[in-house]
């Protein structure tokens, strides 16, 4: 909630059937999860607009209101994952200085030509995407209107909160917790869907040799990976070679120039729902 309010009681209202309560924990924050059955939904998805989000409404005891979404994702299908930082972003993660400025003073850049390759993606393949980040949900706000700005397609987002207590945002971003923080998302994907997943990063953090074990790990549903070199870096280095070594080298690829590197087609079928 706006307010970061320690134990306050949220009710979330889904639709005209469905109304649940939950409260906060010490730092404002609230996670909950619910079934509504399927009917339901359906039903609540012809009053909408886009058939892939229906809205609720989550009510704070003082009668503050906040609208949020719930983006639905059918069983088999694509999901293109991808990092936000030096992946869609400017944010210079290896350089504590510059990662400061370009996260609290600059106004946020956008790495040219994503936008244009992701919105080619969604239109070719309906794919949903999601956007899997190290930084503080704290900055989730300006993100998404970083991300709306620039005309990127809609999508979830899997942050981290940031405590007081961590040294800095540099090593907030580059812990251990960050590691496991992507490395959980992506296990959370694989584990409550069949779809079939494009993992996009980049060499300025640890992509590499997160999406290299997950692929090891998962090879059925990892289908390809493309890491943003942020220092020009060539696939043929040792660093990539170890990250993927035993994924398949048509997996994966290095790329500097989205436009022209990347592909427009994924070369994949999908299997119908």
């Amino acid at each position: 909630m706006v307010e970061d309010k320690s134990k306050e009681e949220i009710f979330i209202l889904i639709g005209k059937k469905h109304n649940y309560t939950t409260q906060t924990d010490t730092e404002g924050q609230f996670r909950t999860s619910f079934i509504i059955p399927n009917e339901d939904v359906q039903e609540i998805k012809q009053t909408l607009k886009n058939d892939q989000v229906i809205t609720y409404q989550a009510v704070g005891d003082n009668g503050d209101q906040w609208e949020g979404k719930v983006h639905l994702l059918e069983r088999r299908g694509l999901s293109i994952i991808s990092d936000i930082d030096d992946t869609i972003k400017i944010s210079e993660v290896v350089d504590k200085i510059r990662l400061v400025a370009n996260t609290f003073i600059h106004g946020f850049r956008v790495v040219s030509g994503m936008p244009e390759v992701y919105r080619g993606w969604k239109e070719r393949y309906n794919c949903s995407f999601h956007y899997l980040s190290a930084m503080p949900d704290q900055l989730y706000a300006v993100t998404k209107d970083f991300i709306d700005d620039h005309q990127f397609p809609d999508g979830t987002f899997h942050m981290r909160h940031f405590r007081w207590s961590s040294a800095s945002i540099y090593n907030f971003v580059h812990s251990v917790d960050t590691k496991m923080h992507k490395i959980n998302h992506l296990r959370y994907f694989i584990f409550n869907s069949l779809r079939s997943l494009v993992l996009i990063g980049d060499s300025g953090e640890r992509d590499p040799e997160i999406y290299g074990f997950v692929a090891r790990k998962y090879p059925k549903r990892v289908h390809q990976i493309f890491i943003r070199a942020v220092k020009g870096e060539k696939g043929d280095e040792e660093r990539f070679l170890k990250a993927f070594e035993g994924v398949p080298r048509e997996k994966w690829m290095v790329f500097t120039d989205p436009i022209n590197e990347l592909p427009k087609d994924l070369n994949i079928t999908l299997s119908p729902s």
